[in-house]
């Protein structure tokens, strides 16, 4: 995410150009390098887990998963973590947090030293709600203290920079490797209750033009969405298949990505809380799932 202006500013130390350094190098190792990668999702409906409390229902998958596949409901997670080291010791876990509806995002490092101490959190921060977006920087001794805190902070809407962070949101703190909530003691971990076996239902019948239609008549807002984000990325292009459920009331939920081209969580978080806005004529006595493609490119 770029933001324009910078809203809070701390001059730089020694200290937090060493954290930076070392965190920097860690992040950037490519695949081949990086030391015990795992990926996590949480496939409760829990937001914003806290350290290492034994809540959500934590599932293990490998890069290749597509974490909605590990959800029983086929839902995707609000939460989805990669972990990994460097081989002198520093931890990296890259955790994205989101809303139900998807009307806020945070794209959140955490990066930790080879005592396990938090030394710095970054973190992308998006709220449409709140018309909000920006970034957060905070760098931490090994006693826990804040050395200092850094940010950024525009609207969504107007770009306009924002003279404060109050309005953004403040990603959860972990305060050790061992307070990470996907790393919590399996004997912790609340089991997960057995799921029925589900009934068939007929499927319902939808108009699919009056969905098409439906669809099109927001297509200005949808763009919207994409255009704001072209300026940080110029070339941005690809598709994004969107999945909801119409219910029987015309109203949309359990608004999910289903396949993603286009990688750009911020276009995807604005759209998802779009459709979780839109309402449809309903099927009769039961509700409908509906697979949507956007296609983006540049104007020529």
């Amino acid at each position: 995410m770029c933001v324009a202006l910078l809203a809070a500013a701390a001059t730089a130390t020694p200290e937090t150009k060493r954290i930076d350094a070392q965190c920097k190098a860690a992040t950037k190792l490519d695949e081949e390098h990086r030391l015990r990668f795992r990926m996590f999702a949480d496939v409760s409906d829990a937001v914003l887990p806290a350290a290492n409390d034994g809540s959500g229902s934590w599932r293990a998958v490998t890069k290749h998963d597509d974490p909605k596949a590990a959800s029983p409901t086929g839902n995707a997670p609000n939460t989805v973590a990669s972990l990994w080291s460097a081989s002198d010791g520093t931890t990296i876990a890259q955790v994205y947090f989101q809303s139900d509806s998807g009307d806020w995002s945070q794209d959140v490092e955490y990066c930790f030293r080879a005592d396990g101490t938090l030394a710095r959190l970054t973190g992308a921060l998006s709220n449409y709600a709140a018309d909000v977006e920006g970034a957060r920087t905070i760098h931490y001794a090994p006693t826990g203290d804040v050395l200092s805190k850094t940010g950024k902070a525009r609207a969504l809407e107007s770009h306009k920079p924002l003279p404060t962070l109050d309005n953004l949101d403040t990603p959860p703190v972990y305060p050790t490797r061992a307070s990470l909530p996907f790393l919590a003691p399996k004997s912790r971990a609340p089991a997960a209750p057995p799921r029925p076996p589900a009934t068939p239902r007929p499927r319902p019948v939808l108009d699919t033009k009056a969905v098409d239609d439906s669809v099109n008549a927001h297509a200005g807002d949808v763009k919207r969405c994409y255009d704001r984000a072209r300026p940080a990325h110029p070339g941005l292009a690809g598709r994004l298949d969107m999945h909801w459920t119409i219910g029987g009331d015309g109203a949309t939920r359990n608004v999910t990505v289903e396949k993603d081209a286009l990688h750009a969580d911020v276009v995807t978080s604005c759209i998802a809380a779009l459709i979780s806005t839109w309402r449809f004529t309903p099927a009769p006595d039961a509700a409908v799932e509906i697979s949507f493609p956007f296609v983006f490119r540049p104007a020529p």
